[in-house]
């Protein structure tokens, strides 16, 4: 069990903790509601990525996830005690997060026999006083809050084969569990861990169940049954998604018809029904603050006669994420994917894209409901003019193609969508990337071009309004081109299914392909592999106009890009480790890099999160992973920058993350000079003293009060950070030292302290 760090807000009379993460924010969807409670003050939803409040008083909305406390993401389960102010989390991992006003605990050994290699998924959590039942799909375990440990646990093992408990609670010491094969009970006595000593109450086909010091209930997917002789609500149901009592009131949510239910939970006599029309209905709550349900793609909505109130956090339509681009303050996201970058992933959802407009989410209603097959692969706005935006779609079907639709700002919504084809079968001239030029010329790269299955290249005619412009590059067979970056006129391209990398000279000319020129670099240029064990994923071109290339088996630079590129080396980065010399991620798949306005370097390491690098590579500034950050996962799919902000943006399955770092895009000027942590307090705080607000080149002398040089440098990209060591390498001394800056041509200066704490 592990306990961090954290800092208090308070919800009504819910005190909720997170660890403080000021630099992180999450751009999480809350659309998947899986539980509804109530607290003091108002309501606590919980939802895929983390848990929000609202207070039905002020209307307000405010947020916990990983971005600012919790442990994790994919939230499965979710309990709460009002009377304890103590909530619950379970995660599709098995870990666990207790919050009680003490903080937040992280629980990782839940108990797993060692012969169960199923889902560690906590399926719900019911608590009773400072107990907790934990049903998971290996059975049942008790989970005392107070000692936040780990009780008894009963393996539902027959033979090899585990039952899952799908749900279950405590009362009168006696636990029960709703199982595939009925209702089963157990005292929590001696013999609770056995499993041949449950009995079994009902017979059948049990997913949830529900419990208060007056009634218990439990349901199939379409029957529920009270507690009396285990008898069954008259009321028929097509698909029960949740259920709750409230006193001596019974609520059941139903998906399929769109309905929340409540009944008298002590005859079974009804209550009520309240209608969400075209609502995938997950859970229910109702109380003195109205009828609410949780969806599956809306959030939490307030019944209402006239006009239902959808209330959540806004966020993106859903949390899988695979490509971003970035166009003034629009964020727009791609949700496809591909096995091996060759058979498509389709996902059940059939989600398309979705957007940030600059001020909310929005999710194209085009998507909505649309019978065709979506694997958007990317997704990207014409800079030169707004609102144009086209995504490619990688599938295998008729609905193959480039689109092309526009943004209307009116409707907030995308209008007019219009299907492109660049020919070939349902398995030929796949579109993958898309990148625009500064005028506004669009180009697609595209895989498995023609019998051959080489590689292509697209260009989007306005005078035709089509694609029928294209190279067929050859290349070999099997060739899959990845999402290009455009730079100095030319398109630089990775090959993900060969050992190679393109780099293709549109010659200023981006029409007219006659003139156009390609050079594909192999082994001759420092591929080591024959294969496609080497394929390129990535590519990032800094200041120094270095390109740096992501492969399957490690990073690779080309310096001097604008010489004869036949020829061109890449070479690896060598660091130094313990006086070793050592390639930089050698044999890892680098998925995507991005460069800021300081030309550092951000990195994603299949498996191994983000690296954030120096300049050159040699050093290693930042290393987050989902273990040390917000991370969702240590896959990270695509890395985006926002210099004017100085936000980075992290693209995964399970969700995006920002972060805002000290690098913004910077003049010639400095801007608001600021000194952290200061005063250094050296036994409570080891890190680095930063200094940001800098020209973009700027001059630093560190002086003591004496005025003797102690450290001196030149730095780029508006921040700074001194190690509190002198020009020797040596500590230095408490006392006061004195910044003394100036930009690049002389013609401003500022200046700063810092006191030092040994």
């Amino acid at each position: 069990m592990k306990r961090f760090l954290i800092f208090i807000f308070c919800f009504g009379m819910l005190c909720s903790f997170a660890q403080k993460q000021e630099r992180w924010t999450d751009l999480f969807s809350y659309n998947n509601i899986l539980k509804i409670r109530k607290n003091e003050n108002g309501l606590i939803a919980a939802s895929s990525n983390g848990l929000f409040f609202y207070n039905n008083q002020t209307g307000e909305i405010s947020k916990l996830s990983k971005a600012n406390g919790l442990h994790e993401v994919k939230i499965s389960a979710f309990g709460y005690n009002p009377k304890t102010k103590t909530a619950l989390i379970g995660y599709e991992s098995g870990a666990m997060d207790v919050i009680n006003p003490d903080g937040i605990f992280y629980i990782v050994d839940i108990p797993i026999a060692q012969s169960y290699t199923g889902s560690k998924a906590v399926n719900s959590i019911s608590i009773n006083g400072d107990k907790a039942i934990i049903s998971a799909n290996y059975g049942v375990s008790v989970f005392d809050l107070k000692k936040k440990e780990f009780g008894d646990t009963a393996f539902f093992r027959e033979s090899t084969n585990y039952t899952p408990a799908l749900s279950a609670f405590v009362k009168d010491n006696v636990v029960y569990a709703a199982t595939k094969r009925g209702v089963i009970s157990h005292t929590l006595d001696v013999n609770f861990s056995d499993y041949s000593t449950w009995q079994t109450l009902k017979t059948g086909n049990f997913i949830l169940t529900a419990s208060n010091e007056q009634h218990s209930v439990f349901a199939t997917k379409t029957a529920v049954y009270l507690s009396q002789n285990l008898s069954t609500l008259s009321q028929s149901f097509q698909n029960i998604t949740d259920l709750s009592l409230k006193g001596d009131s019974l609520i059941v949510s139903d998906a399929n018809s769109h309905k929340v239910y409540l009944f008298n939970a002590s005859n079974g006599s009804s209550i009520g029904e309240y209608s969400f029309p075209e609502m995938s209905l997950s859970a229910a709550y109702a109380g003195d603050e109205g009828i609410f349900a949780g969806t599956k793609h809306m959030g939490m909505v307030k019944y209402s006669d006239t006009q239902p109130e959808k209330i959540k956090p806004d966020g993106p339509y859903n949390n899988q994420a695979y490509k971003m681009s970035l166009s003034g303050d629009k964020i727009l996201v791609s949700t496809g994917d591909r096995n091996d970058y060759n058979t498509p992933f389709l996902s059940p959802d059939n989600l398309g894209f979705y957007f940030y407009n600059g001020s909310q989410w929005i999710y194209p209603s085009y998507f909505t409901g649309n019978n065709g097959s979506f694997n958007v692969l990317d997704v990207a706005e014409n800079p030169v003019k707004s609102g144009e935006i086209f995504f490619t779609n990688y599938t295998f079907s008729g609905s193959k193609g480039i689109y092309k639709c526009t943004y209307d700002k009116e409707q907030n919504d995308i209008q007019n969508c219009k299907q492109y084809s660049i020919g070939g079968d349902n398995f030929h001239n796949r579109p993958v990337g898309l990148a625009f030029t500064e005028s506004g010329t669009l180009f697609n790269t595209a895989s498995f071009i023609g019998n051959d299955a080489a590689a292509g290249i697209f260009i989007y005619d306005r005078q035709t309004d089509s694609f029928d412009k294209y190279n067929d590059l050859g290349g070999g067979k099997n060739i899959s081109l990845e999402r290009p970056l455009v730079h100095n006129s030319t398109l630089w391209c990775p090959m993900a299914r060969t050992s190679s990398f393109l780099i293709y000279d549109y010659n200023n000319t981006p029409e007219n392909l006659n003139d156009d020129r390609y050079t594909i670099l192999d082994q001759k240029n420092g591929f080591n592999s024959t294969d496609s064990s080497e394929g390129s994923l990535s590519v990032a071109i800094d200041n120094n106009d270095t390109t740096w290339i992501g492969t399957k088996l490690g990073l690779k630079i080309l310096n001097n890009i604008n010489g004869n590129l036949e020829n061109a080396k890449l070479e690896p980065i060598v660091i130094i480790q313990s006086g070793i010399p050592e390639e930089l991620f050698r044999n890892a798949s680098i998925l995507s890099i991005a460069v800021d306005s300081g030309n550092n370097k951000w990195v994603s390491v299949s498996g191994g999160g983000v690296y954030y690098l120096s300049s050159d590579g040699q050093k290693t500034i930042q290393h987050f992973t989902k273990e040390n950050s917000p991370l969702p996962v240590n896959n990270v799919t695509d890395i985006q920058i926002d210099d004017r902000k100085g936000i980075v943006y992290f693209a995964t399955k399970d969700g995006i993350v920002a972060y805002t770092s000290d690098v913004k895009e910077v003049g010639n000027s400095f801007n608001n000079v600021l000194v952290y942590p200061n005063p250094v307090v050296t036994k409570q705080y080891r890190g680095n003293v930063t200094i940001r607000g800098l020209a973009d080149k700027t001059n630093i002398r560190i002086t003591d009060v004496t005025g003797n040089l102690v450290h001196q440098g030149v730095v780029r990209g508006g921040f700074y950070e001194w190690n509190l060591r002198n020009q020797n390498g040596q500590k230095v001394a408490s006392g006061i030292y004195f910044v003394l800056m100036t930009n690049s041509d002389g013609t401003e200066t500022a200046t700063a302290k810092i006191a030092v704490v040994n």
